[in-house]
C-alpha cells in the first residue's frame, strides 16, 4: 500500500514529520510520508532539505499570500494529512 501523503506547516527541523514517518502499517511498511514542509526559519528549512530533498520544502511565512497560494498549488489534492507544529 502507498504510504499517506502528509503536509507539515511551521515544520520546523522536522521533528513532527519525522515522528509519523516512523510509524508503521500492518505489513511493517512506512505508513506516512512527506509530501511538503512549510517553514519560514531558513536554517530549519537547510535541515529538512538536507533530509528531505529540496523539492520537499517550501520556505516562507504562510501569512504571505504568495506562499499561502504556492503551498495550495503544490499540495491540493495530493496530501490526506495536514499538520502543524
Amino acid at each position: 500500500m502507498e504510504p499517506i501523503k502528509i503536509l507539515d506547516l511551521f515544520a520546523g527541523a522536522g521533528g513532527l514529520s519525522l515522528g509519523f514517518e516512523l510509524a508503521k502499517d500492518g505489513g511493517n511498511q512506512k505508513a506516512f510520508e512527506l509530501y511538503r514542509a512549510v517553514e519560514i526559519d531558513p536554517y530549519a528549512c537547510d535541515t529538512l532539505r538536507n533530509r528531505y530533498g529540496k523539492d520537499k520544502v517550501i520556505e516562507g511565512d504562510l501569512t504571505k499570500k504568495d506562499v499561502h497560494e504556492e503551498v495550495i498549488r503544490q499540495c491540493k489534492g495530493k496530501v490526506s494529512i495536514v499538520m502543524g507544529g
